[in-house]
């Protein structure tokens, strides 16, 4: 059966991301032709460019580095395997939308794609959480591993969704325009 409401299965991912990237189109678009009160440009000041370079450091070795070590440690584990396999694909996906839409329409799209794959990962944590955490094959060092990542991994994604609501956004955002 087809369970939207599991983002641990390819079918949900797949289907959410084609979604997302359809919303996150037309939102570059309506940016672009200036129909949002978002700037099209980032409007950083050098520091916050600094604490962007550190933050996204961290990001890597959270998001990328970590979940990658998992895939090692517990490679006679599908569940699991399945579980951060699908977790890295979104955020190599996040990445390259990020990257690829940043271009394509103004680089201030990473903060709306930044917030909607937070959340999105945020939702994969939270709906994993019971694989994770309670997989009762998993030897007591494998087990504190796994339970120590995921909370690793799900404060830390929720830092960076405080982060972006309250460092990026603000810096994004413009007053209403009388010509929207």
């Amino acid at each position: 059966m087809f369970d939207f409401t599991d983002p641990i299965r390819w079918q949900v991912t797949l289907a959410a991301v084609a979604a997302i990237t359809l919303g996150l189109l037309v939102l570059g678009w309506l940016i672009k032709m200036q129909r949002l009160p978002i700037q099209p440009e980032l409007k950083f000041e050098a520091s916050d460019f600094t604490f962007i370079r550190w933050w996204t450091v961290v990001a890597g070795v959270i998001g990328l580095v970590c979940p990658a070590i998992a895939l090692i440690v517990y490679r006679h584990h599908s569940d699991i395997q399945l579980f951060w396999g699908i977790y890295l694909l979104v955020l190599i996906i996040q990445i390259s939308t990020e990257t690829g839409f940043s271009r394509l329409f103004s680089s201030s799209m990473v903060v709306p794609i930044g917030t909607v794959y937070t959340l999105f990962r945020l939702w994969q944590l939270w709906m994993g959480r019971s694989l994770l955490l309670a997989n009762s094959s998993l030897e007591n060092y494998s087990a504190v591993f796994s339970n120590s990542l995921w909370w690793l991994s799900s404060l830390f994604w929720l830092s960076n969704l405080i982060m972006l609501l309250v460092f990026a956004w603000p810096r994004i955002s413009q007053p209403l325009d009388s010509k929207l």
